[in-house]
């Protein structure tokens, strides 16, 4: 096993820091994720993998895990989303409201 093997951390401890990153996000944010409206509230009853993510819906599933409604790790699988993604939808939701959320579309322009 060589240094740079030694330094890197390894999946499962990358893994644990994520969530526990996300676990900090929803306590410290709490309070003012649950002041965002939520629309949908069925929806994640029945979302299915590959769902398309609009800002109300990110903004549901981020309300229902600070509520402990649903498991962080319970949501990351069944969404497949990684803990990056998700602690990015939650500093945007925290930092810029459901309007932080929004996809936003760059427009490419060609030079012909």
């Amino acid at each position: 096993m060589g240094a740079a093997d030694r330094s890197r951390p390894k999946t499962g401890e990358a893994s644990r820091r994520g969530l526990q990153a996300i676990q900090r996000l929803l306590t410290q944010h709490g309070a003012i994720i649950a002041a965002f409206p939520a629309r949908e509230k069925d929806f994640l009853l029945n979302a299915e993998v590959g769902v398309r993510w609009t800002r109300y819906r990110k903004t549901l599933l981020v309300k229902a895990l600070a509520a402990d409604e649903i498991g962080l790790e319970e949501a990351l699988a069944r969404f497949t989303l990684s803990a990056d993604e998700l602690t990015g939808w939650i500093e945007k939701l925290v930092g810029g409201g459901v309007d932080g959320l929004r996809a936003l579309h760059l427009r490419v322009e060609t030079g012909a």
